[in-house]
């Protein structure tokens, strides 16, 4: 399980006309400044740690269990080795603000942050159920029915062109994402078209 200190009341970040996704240089006071500064409302139990979804180069994130809500969520979590990197930390704070500030249905709406009791910092967000644009083009290319694989290809392209309104409405808030790729698109089973890691 997974034992957090949450944080509530935060100021939403603004965007100021500059692409405050994009900053490529953090100190100590940029990551003090990010951090949450609020004092634990509930230093108890919260998250039931439900496994691992999957790993990158900035941390992990992990399927938890929210149970003052009710409901299954993803967390994001700070690797051990950037704990003692203020720019990780800076960056870290920086995407889960700027991610909780962007309300469009192609951008998954960040729940909580906040610092596990290891020190690790933390933000949930809403779990995305379905699979990458990775996946979808493999399939793709393994198609061999003509009909079939045009089918394929007008899906992809109406999920790119709803991922590219998502992105369209961070930039008009002054948000670049850094890092588009395939693997960066997930498809939910819905067909919802998801925009994920601001970081």
């Amino acid at each position: 399980m997974l034992r957090a200190s949450l944080v509530e009341g935060d100021e939403p970040c603004t965007a100021s006309g500059e692409y405050i996704g994009a900053v490529s240089s953090y100190s100590e006071d940029d990551a003090a400044a990010l951090a949450p500064n609020h004092p634990p409302l509930e230093p108890r139990l919260r998250y039931q740690d439900r496994g691992l979804i999957g790993r990158g180069g900035q941390g992990e994130v992990r399927r938890v269990y929210d149970s003052h809500i009710g409901r299954v969520l993803a967390m994001k979590i700070l690797s051990f080795a950037k704990l003692g990197q203020p720019r990780a930390h800076a960056r870290f704070w920086n995407e889960a603000r700027i991610t909780a500030n962007l309300q469009h249905p192609a951008i998954v709406p960040v729940h909580d942050m906040g610092k596990l009791e290891d020190g690790r910092p933390f933000f949930t967000m809403a779990e995305v159920q379905g699979r990458t644009f990775t996946a979808h083009i493999r399939d793709l290319h393994d198609l061999t029915e003509p009909l079939e694989q045009r089918r394929a290809l007008r899906r992809i392209v109406q999920s790119l062109a709803r991922a590219c309104e998502g992105l369209a409405y961070a930039h008009s808030r002054g948000v670049m994402h850094r890092d588009i790729k395939p693997h960066n698109l997930m498809v939910g089973r819905f067909g919802e078209v998801q925009v994920m890691d601001w970081g």
